[in-house]
């Protein structure tokens, strides 16, 4: 990846982290142009394709996540940027695992520490049970005053900077 992509990953993975972390949400005058210039630089290092296909995969990846209520809207976004910056789907891949793995274990951690922890599994085990039962598909819905506890942003970026190094999926392809 070229050294502007880089820079300009790096920066916006930051900012989104910032805005995550202070006001629990990733606008889009952060995200359109993110992808915006993920997209020219791929133009100019004549990545294009990879990138719209990144995007692409990012952004489906994002709003699948989105409709089953695990990801909020912003989140979504980010990842299509993420995908036009890095113009590779298995980056975007292994961003979003290291993001789950880290997200999950600090998500947990802080559950635990609470004492919230297995009042949450019920909720969610009763939620996956009637699922089973319904033979119907209702997204998850979080107790109310529990939406946007653990922004996802700084996540997403260290999952991203986890990507750099330890990559889980290019191996496999």
């Amino acid at each position: 990846m070229s050294a502007p992509r880089c820079l300009l990953l790096a920066l916006g993975l930051i900012a989104a982290s910032w805005t995550d972390l202070r006001q629990r949400k990733i606008p889009n005058r952060l995200t359109v142009p993110l992808a915006a210039a993920g997209l020219v630089l791929a133009l100019l290092d004549r990545h294009l394709l990879g990138a719209l296909g990144a995007m692409a995969f990012g952004l489906v990846l994002g709003v699948v996540l989105w409709l089953l209520g695990i990801f909020r809207a912003g989140d979504a976004k980010l990842f299509a940027a993420l995908g036009a910056l890095t113009a590779s789907w298995l980056w975007v891949l292994d961003s979003l695992c290291w993001a789950v793995v880290l997200g999950g274990g600090i998500g947990l951690l802080l559950l635990l520490v609470r004492g919230e922890l297995l009042s949450r599994l019920k909720r969610v085990w009763d939620h996956l049970r009637f699922l089973l039962m319904d033979r119907s598909f209702h997204p998850y819905v979080p107790q109310k005053g529990t939406e946007g506890e653990l922004p996802f942003a700084p996540f997403v970026a260290l999952g991203t900077l986890l990507a750099c190094f330890v990559p889980l999926w290019q191996d496999l392809l």
